[in-house]
């Protein structure tokens, strides 16, 4: 009886450790929206469904590449448009930060959505992540709009 116990609480444990697990526990880092320089995502793509990569630089720039199922098929280069009189990246990076430092729930690959990778660079590393399932996680998925409507604003030049 004792060592049914036993079993049953080391693997409640070892339940409870895997479901509490985020990428933040896996990699723990601090991230300051300040020392973000480069924000990237990838949409992966796959049969029938869009795949590009989209960049945001600290100094305003951007640049977009479509692969395919994608309006723009190509390399392209652009500006970040600013907001007022405040300029648009380091609004950007502020989101991009929290996601980063705090981590996020990534899911498991699922059929019908396309998976998006994150790719942070800033002066303490890189961190980047899949995205398996987008729209799981609030604040991963407003992160990934906000780039894609800002995008969407850029006048892209080849």
């Amino acid at each position: 009886m004792r060592f049914q116990f036993l079993i049953a609480i080391t693997l409640l444990v070892a339940i409870c450790a895997c479901v509490a697990q985020t990428p933040s526990d896996q990699h723990p880092r601090v991230v300051n929206a300040d020392d973000i320089s480069e924000i990237s995502l990838t949409r992966l793509g796959g049969d029938g469904e869009p795949a590009d990569v989209v960049t945001f630089f600290a100094d305003g720039s951007a640049t977009y590449e479509g692969k395919h199922n994608v309006e723009r098929i190509g390399q392209f280069k652009g500006k970040l448009p600013d907001r007022f009189f405040n300029k648009t990246f380091p609004l950007l990076a502020k989101p991009f930060a929290e996601l980063a430092t705090n981590g996020f729930s990534f899911g498991k690959p699922t059929s019908g959505l396309v998976p998006v990778q994150l790719h942070i660079k800033w002066t303490g590393g890189v961190w980047e992540i899949e995205d398996h399932c987008p729209g799981l996680d609030d604040r991963a998925w407003a992160c990934e709009m906000i780039a894609r409507g800002l995008a969407g604003e850029i006048a892209w030049t080849k």
